[in-house]
């Protein structure tokens, strides 16, 4: 099955930072890795990942109508896996 590495920022995520205890609206990037049929499913499979990940489920502290994104910037098939985790490779904070 195709490998493929995907890039992935998040946007508008409203809430408290681990480590700077502020409250404030933050972004991430970060990179998941699948294996999926195609390009298509890879971007599904992808965003699937992050939306399982329990943390990041729970980080967002959104009011009703100004909810978090996801955006693909990046998708890449690879013959073999890049040295880093299987299925995320970090995941980057930054204040919007």
């Amino acid at each position: 099955m195709p490998k493929y590495v995907v890039k992935i920022e998040g946007r508008n995520f409203y809430g408290r930072h681990m480590v700077t205890q502020k409250d404030l609206k933050y972004g991430f990037i970060t990179v998941v890795l699948v294996e999926s049929l195609n390009l298509e499913m890879a971007e599904m499979d992808a965003i699937a990942v992050l939306k399982d990940d329990e943390n990041l489920r729970e980080f967002p502290k959104n009011t009703k109508g100004d909810s978090p994104t996801l955006h693909v910037d990046d998708i890449t098939e690879v013959e073999d896996w890049p040295l880093s985790a299987y299925p995320r490779s970090g995941l980057v904070w930054y204040p919007e």
